[in-house]
């Protein structure tokens, strides 16, 4: 049976970005109005965790924490089921500067379990605490309020990304830049997954 929720049922929006599960079984929800928990009952929106209402989306890492992205925060959950903390991790500002992020689109982690977040016009590394920004060209700037670059990882382990006009780069790590490949994606790519070693894009 299919149930809809919207605002009147306790939503603070009906705009919803992304959804995912803890490991203690609620739901979280981001919302153009903020961070939502749901218990399978009630709705409980929390508008201070962020420092912008646009909640963007979720990441489960690999040792099972759990991250939101927002136009200008990085956070980490942490969901005692009658506590919850939001630990900053990164701020962000609507101009990038070496240590906070600009509004970022997407959020990946690759097997070496570092973490790639995609910006407008730039890919963001975030290692060991360090932040580190791989700027591209206005050809491949995004246009779009949701998406900019698309990640995912060939057979061999080696980080690539998309760009939304199609643009394919892959991530030299000897020369610690991304060089751009002689293929060609469809444009507007909204998402990439490799399912039996068979890519496949979403446009």
């Amino acid at each position: 049976r299919l149930r809809q929720f919207r605002v009147e049922d306790g939503l603070p929006s009906n705009v919803v970005k992304a959804i995912t599960q803890d490991s203690t079984g609620f739901f979280w929800i981001a919302t153009d109005e903020g961070l939502v928990k749901f218990d399978g009952h009630d709705f409980t929106t929390y508008k201070s965790a962020l420092h912008s209402p646009y909640a963007k989306g979720f990441v489960h890492t690999r040792r099972g924490k759990l991250f939101l992205y927002g136009d200008l925060d990085l956070i980490e959950i942490l969901n005692e089921r009658d506590t919850v903390i939001f630990r900053s991790i990164l701020r962000g500002t609507r101009n990038p500067t070496d240590s906070t992020l600009s509004f970022p689109k997407l959020m990946f982690e690759d097997n070496r379990e570092t973490l790639w977040l995609a910006e407008p016009q730039s890919i963001v590394r975030y290692e060991d605490g360090k932040l580190t920004r791989f700027q591209f060209g206005i050809e491949d700037r995004s246009p779009h309020f949701l998406r900019s670059f698309t990640f995912f990882e060939d057979l061999l382990g080696r980080l690539h990304i998309v760009s939304y006009s199609g643009n394919v780069y892959m991530f030299d790590t000897d020369k610690e830049k991304f060089v751009k490949k002689f293929i060609r994606f469809p444009s507007s790519v909204n998402d990439i997954k490799t399912i039996s070693n068979v890519l496949w894009i979403a446009s």
